[in-house]
């Protein structure tokens, strides 16, 4: 599972490298794009990442425009991440790279497979959870 989670990483990060992203980053864009998380917090865990390592990836998106930290005004020491008019550009324009990239991953496999195949992945997170 590792050798695929870094092949695929590599495929995508050669993919984005024209848009100066790399797959984490873009993964962090497509969190914010899909609604899946609003905080820093909500992202090291939907990525499994560090907080140090989070932080230097927020400060790059939000230097390239892409993301806004808001400070959360019920509870000051906390920020929700906002994502901006250019980051959701970027993620609808690299998302076909993705999808290609997704779709070269799975070729061969029928979609009867591909389920299967979900649902195992699913139940392994499920179990270690």
């Amino acid at each position: 599972m590792n050798q695929v989670r870094l092949l695929l990483c590599g495929v995508i990060d050669k993919k984005l490298a024209a848009n100066g992203l790399s797959a984490l980053q873009w993964g962090l864009l497509k969190a914010l794009f899909d609604g899946r998380a609003r905080t820093p917090t909500a992202l090291c865990r939907i990525l499994l990442s560090d907080s140090s390592a989070m932080t230097r990836q927020l400060d790059f998106l939000e230097k390239r425009g892409y993301i806004r930290r808001v400070r959360n005004e019920s509870d000051r020491r906390s920020v929700y991440l906002m994502l901006t008019d250019a980051g959701r550009a970027v993620t609808c324009e690299t998302l076909p790279l993705i999808v290609e990239t997704r779709d070269r991953q799975l070729r061969g496999f029928t979609g009867d497979e591909v389920n299967t195949l979900k649902q195992f992945m699913d139940r392994m997170i499920d179990n270690l959870s």
